[in-house]
């Protein structure tokens, strides 16, 4: 029996067999309290997860394993293996934190990718415990309004998120990390030092859940209201009009992505804060090259692009099933902005 993206049914199950409940979803008070608390449990946790790795490298697998015994903290994986022989009591430093800390379980990216291919959804959704049933799920919170605010005022300070809805959807999350799993295989991938301006942004405990090793990361896309629905429930269709050929365009400034934003009457504007999978980048000179896209994902080696214009940069890929659109943020700015 084979699952999505050819993987074996079994992969597709964490040995846990369930993710965090649902009861015990955590939505932590302010963004300062999250940050610190985490910041305090990497200084007194095992450092399991490996260094964010150099540019150019390549990894292709979590540079630790598991061992025999089960995680001490009783979720259901077992205890994992330093790259140097050592054996923890734990299967990762999130799941001892969380456990002590909120009374509920979750993994970083790396122990889900030894437990189960990394094909689990992320520990925080509130949809996670009914994995690997089908959900669609939109859930909104104070908290993640405040996170997209902080997002786009870094360059349209007058913005503010009025509404942010986490889109939790099994089947775009099942061909997301299938695709995910995919580009793990083989020679792995080269590892960009793109440094999206979303990361500088992004809370502590999303970064955990990102593969850098694929080079996936948070980004921006400015639409419509109708469209931001229908791609939370369908994902993306190519575009074949912008500068770099066809495919599904992003931005890491949100002064950028606010250009393709469709206001309604009222002046509340639609972004989208997506997942995407990277993989290996072609980084292009500068300016517009509209035959980019034809050309690199024909045979290349290539997973995405990376081209800059007089208005700022912008990732394309070709392969929607690269893509997980996270969030969609509603939003305004002031006549100043």
């Amino acid at each position: 029996l084979l699952a999505q993206g050819g993987l074996p049914a079994w992969q597709c199950l964490p040995s846990s067999l369930a993710c965090p409940s649902t009861s015990m979803a955590w939505e932590p008070t302010t963004e300062a309290e999250e940050e610190a608390q985490l910041a305090e449990a990497l200084a007194r946790s095992l450092e399991l997860a490996a260094p964010p790795p150099s540019a150019k490298s390549t990894r292709s697998v979590s540079s630790a394993t598991f061992g025999d015994a089960p995680c001490v903290e009783g979720c259901g994986r077992r205890c994992a293996i330093g790259p140097d022989g050592r054996h923890f009591k734990t299967c990762c430093r999130s799941c001892a934190h969380l456990k002590k800390e909120k009374g509920f379980y979750g993994h970083d990216i790396e122990c889900d990718i030894r437990d189960n291919n990394g094909l689990c959804p992320p520990w925080y959704w509130k949809s996670a415990a009914r994995w690997p049933d089908n959900f669609h799920d939109e859930i909104g919170g104070e908290y993640v309004r405040r996170m997209g605010t902080k997002l786009l005022q870094r360059h349209l300070p007058s913005a503010e998120v009025l509404r942010a809805d986490r889109i939790e959807d099994s089947e775009l999350w099942r061909r997301y990390s299938a695709r995910r799993a995919e580009l793990r295989i083989g020679a792995g991938v080269s590892v960009e030092d793109v440094r999206p301006e979303t990361l500088e942004s992004i809370d502590f405990s999303a970064k955990t859940t990102l593969d850098r090793s694929l080079n996936e990361v948070y980004l921006l896309h400015g639409t419509s209201e109708d469209a931001a629905r229908a791609i939370a429930q369908s994902n993306f269709r190519p575009s074949s009009s912008g500068c770099f050929g066809s495919g599904a365009y992003f931005a890491d400034s949100a002064s950028r992505s606010d250009t393709y934003a469709r206001s309604h009457e009222d002046g509340t504007k639609i972004m989208l804060l997506c997942r995407v999978a990277l993989g290996n980048i072609k980084t292009l000179e500068c300016g517009q090259d509209r035959e980019a896209s034809s050309r690199l994902s024909q045979g290349s080696a290539y997973n995405s692009l990376l081209g800059t214009t007089a208005y700022g940069r912008e990732f394309v890929v070709w392969d929607i099933a690269q893509v997980y659109p996270e969030y969609i943020m509603y939003y305004k700015k002031d006549t100043a902005g």
